[in-house]
């Protein structure tokens, strides 16, 4: 299980396979499936292989979950951080400008004084201005200014924060860059993102991405610029459905 995560979902709808299960079995299932979340990475036995494939869908489908909501919070969190330190440059500039306002009203006498203005920032931002300058045609400005700007800091868009849960989902990180050229250029983007991030969720665990430490999986700008998402025919996991739907009409 992923660093943090101490729980797991196990749905009512097992007590189906369960009951197919010797008293036994069922123990030796539960077992498993404590040691696969404990990531103890156990031999499935083979009399309860079948009974664990489904059971271990839900557990990876349960984690991704899990992770997607642990990024958007994270997401939050920095962007609240970002605001907070824009309204704190906006302060500083109140504050400059009125030390400049008492310089213009007659003031001269500060004109010679440093104005330090010190702003500490949870995001790590710093700024120091120093030494008003006087005016030159009625505009001032200032001398020696040591400023890391926060207007210089990217706020993400919506675009963006989308692009990053995609980019933090796909198996195959390679050009970033031209990925997120080619996402930016989807055709109405918002409406189809939730599309895209489910068709993402069965390639991941189809055969053909997961056989030889996935091969062949596509680039992801190939993906995107291939509309892959609206491919019809997606492969089963590992042959697993297949696998399972034999298990239980043998039953």
């Amino acid at each position: 299980m992923a660093e943090g995560k101490k729980s797991f979902v196990l749905y009512t709808d097992l007590i189906e396979i369960a009951e197919e299960l010797t008293d036994e079995e069922a123990g030796l299932l539960f077992k498993t499936i404590l040691r696969y979340v404990n990531d103890k990475n156990p031999e499935i036995p083979k009399e309860i292989k079948l009974a664990f494939i489904p059971i271990k869908q839900d557990l990876k489908r349960e984690l991704r979950k899990w992770e997607e909501e642990k990024q958007k919070r994270a997401e939050a969190g920095r962007l609240g951080g970002i605001n907070r330190a824009i309204k704190q440059q906006q302060a500083l500039s109140s504050k400059s400008k009125q030390c400049l306002q008492e310089l213009s009203n007659g003031k001269q006498n500060q004109a010679n004084q440093a104005v330090n203005v010190n702003v500490n920032v949870n995001d790590n931002v710093n700024v120091n201005d120093n030494n008003i300058l006087s005016n030159d045609n009625n505009i001032y400005t200032l001398k020696n200014e040591s400023v890391e700007r926060v207007e210089n800091t990217k706020v993400l868009d919506e675009t963006d924060i989308m692009f990053n849960r995609f980019w933090e989902k796909y198996p195959r990180k390679v050009n970033k860059q031209g990925c997120y050229k080619s996402f930016k250029r989807i055709p109405k983007l918002k409406s189809v993102f939730e599309n895209i991030m489910d068709s993402l969720d069965k390639f991941i665990v189809s055969y053909d991405w997961q056989k030889e430490d996935g091969r062949y999986i596509p680039y992801p700008q190939t993906f995107i610029n291939q509309h892959r998402w609206e491919d019809e025919n997606k492969p089963s996991s590992d042959n697993e459905d297949e696998m399972l739907e034999a298990w239980i009409n043998g039953r």
